[in-house]
């Protein structure tokens, strides 16, 4: 079942959305945000507040390729799990992994390791739907990203060779934190998030007044 709303604001639209579900999952839920270094591109945290106040979450996580922690601060994050006691967590952080295989952008067989919070848990994939650079559009399909373990998302996430091996390294992901907060010092270490002004040219058919809601493990576009 899928539920949509629009015209009233992020977090009125969402509410909306969410009270028009007939189903959804009740027990051990996960809320999965986007945080790709900042910026327009990553989910707002009114979005994670009409979720909280809609449903009963138990924890809010994310993998960030950058420093997640730090994202969580930046962009409000901390606050709000505080004000909501709900735990954040950093998925790169934690040591329950399985291995699968996936098909690479090249039509390699690969074996990444893939969190199992994305098994144990119902999953509620809050993001704004994607663009990207060899795909054209991944809609909110991209916010599984984190679910991989950051050694491996090289293989699987189409991005140059050298910034994925960069960004495996914990300091240099804490520096691409403090960099998102600079437009025009963000084009300096991301290759595959297009610039803000581009990605709302090519975005700009989802308007931030209109989201999508489904019961089917709660995927969302918000």
């Amino acid at each position: 079942m899928i539920a949509t709303s629009a015209g009233s604001g992020r977090y009125e639209d969402i509410v909306t959305a969410l009270g028009r579900l007939k189903r959804k999952p009740s027990k051990r839920l996960l809320l999965k945000p986007n945080l790709v270094g900042g910026g327009l591109a990553a989910t707002h945290v009114d979005a994670v507040r009409a979720v909280l106040d809609s449903m009963d979450v138990d924890l809010i996580a994310e993998g960030s390729s950058v420093d997640t922690f730090g994202l969580y601060s930046m962009l409000g994050y901390r606050k709000l799990a505080q004000e909501y006691g709900v735990d954040l967590v950093d998925i790169n952080r934690t040591d329950e992994w399985r291995e699968i295989e996936f098909t690479a952008i090249d039509a390699r067989k690969v074996k990444v390791r893939v969190s199992e919070f994305s098994r144990k848990w119902n999953v509620i994939s809050l993001a704004l739907p994607k663009t990207h650079d060899h795909a054209i559009v991944t809609l909110t399909l991209k916010n599984m990203l984190g679910f991989v373990h950051p050694q491996d998302r090289g293989l699987v996430h189409g991005y140059a060779a050298t910034f994925g091996k960069l960004m495996r390294i914990a300091p240099l992901r804490k520096v691409a934190a403090r960099l998102s907060r600079f437009r025009s010092l963000r084009r300096l270490y991301s290759s595959t998030e297009v610039e803000e002004r581009a990605y709302l040219l090519g975005a700009r058919v989802v308007h931030k007044n209109i989201v999508a809601r489904s019961s089917s493990r709660c995927r969302s576009s918000a």
